[in-house]
């Protein structure tokens, strides 16, 4: 006798299916529906944290709290990408983001303090670029143009050329 085959229910995001579930999140956090993305973000880390896109999906967990002035989620998000995925492409980002959550809760003297130890973790020339940027924002937003055009310049030292634009527009303010 044959024994029957047993009908089971599989889990609809099993075996690869997790870049759909990622996939959907990436089209809700397009369309700026945050709440809906971060909810299908937290799912995709529950599920499939040992995938590829763990540390993407981080990222934008990390972001989306960013947007809704969750600093301190945010920042939980990114130190996770920099101890549970050390070797990831986001690693970096990861460290600026984190920064730059510090200059929009304007806590200006975290970022003077936290910088420079990040920029010597940093090897990417655009990553560089924008902390040396946030530093002459954050000196600028203190009141004090010369310690913000010694960044500046910093800046337009591993900026494109589009970037040493956006840079030069600074000096003119």
């Amino acid at each position: 006798a044959c024994a029957a085959q047993k009908d089971t229910v599989s889990d609809p995001y099993a075996k690869g299916q997790g870049v759909e579930l990622f996939a959907q999140a990436e089209k809700l956090f397009e369309a700026q529906a945050y709440e809906e993305a971060l909810q299908l973000y937290l799912e995709y880390m529950e599920r499939y944290k040992e995938e590829p896109l763990a540390a993407a999906a981080l990222m934008k967990i990390g972001s989306i709290h960013a947007v809704r002035g969750d600093f301190e989620n945010a920042r939980a998000a990114y130190r996770r990408i920099l101890s549970d995925y050390p070797t990831s492409s986001f690693e970096q980002d990861a460290q600026v983001a984190s920064l730059f959550t510090y200059y929009q809760q304007r806590r200006y003297q975290d970022v003077i303090q936290l910088a420079p130890t990040i920029l010597q973790r940093l090897d990417s020339n655009l990553h560089i670029f924008k902390t040396y940027a946030l530093m002459g924002d954050t000196y600028m937003a203190l009141d004090a143009p010369i310690d913000a055009l010694n960044y500046y310049v910093r800046a337009r030292e591993y900026a494109t050329e589009l970037e040493q634009d956006a840079i030069l527009g600074k000096f003119k303010e």
